[in-house]
């Protein structure tokens, strides 16, 4: 049995969630679901958030020493659009 970390941080549930961020972006654009639902900039802000996180899950189990490092660039990129998905 796999565990929740686990699945977080594979790379075909970090692809099928930036898919499923793109399709409602495009979906909420055509129908204007920004204007019209007010809670659906604040549900992709948190989708944002947890793309992020799985990314930086995802990376550290299969690049530790890029992760790891305190001020590493890649850690620093990830927690900029982390910050920005807030």
């Amino acid at each position: 049995m796999r565990t929740l970390a686990k699945i977080v941080a594979d790379a075909r549930f970090n692809l099928a969630l930036i898919t499923c961020i793109l399709l409602l972006h495009i979906l909420g654009l055509s129908f204007h679901w920004y204007l019209y639902l007010p809670w659906f900039d604040s549900f992709h802000h948190f989708l944002g958030g947890l793309w992020a996180a799985s990314a930086y899950l995802y990376l550290g189990s299969r690049y530790p020493s890029l992760v790891a490092r305190p001020g590493s660039l890649l850690g620093t990129v990830i927690g900029a659009i982390a910050f920005t998905a807030l």
